[in-house]
């Protein structure tokens, strides 16, 4: 599943999932464009790939980031993935970040001008 978050005509996020097992699915590919990066895109796209997963049956996201993106760590610390590696160690002594959601049932979306 692909999803690509357009703001006035302009693609500027977007990402994807893949099955990874029967009950997870896991976030690939995500990217914000340069020129609207800290505006929240990434925030939404997480929630959509998160809602579309749920909806189709998966209760668990993973994925893997590496250690030279702070930002896409923060992001996913942000919206509430769990680090699957001791983040007591220097990022460059990690390698792969691998991060883990399970899933709930939540309330509506807000409106943000932004479709996905």
């Amino acid at each position: 599943m692909l999803i690509v978050a357009v703001s006035n005509g302009v693609p500027v996020a977007g990402g994807a999932f893949r099955r990874y097992d029967a009950s997870t699915a896991e976030l690939k590919r995500m990217w914000t464009a340069s020129g609207h990066r800290r505006r929240g895109y990434g925030k939404l796209v997480v929630a959509e790939l998160e809602r579309i997963a749920l909806q189709r049956g998966y209760t668990r996201v993973y994925l893997t980031t590496g250690w030279r993106q702070p930002e896409a760590v923060a992001l996913y610390l942000s919206t509430g993935y769990a680090p699957l590696f001791d983040s007591s160690l220097p990022a460059d002594d990690i390698g792969v970040h691998p991060f883990e959601k399970h899933l709930v049932q939540s309330g509506a979306s807000e409106a943000t001008g932004v479709h996905i």
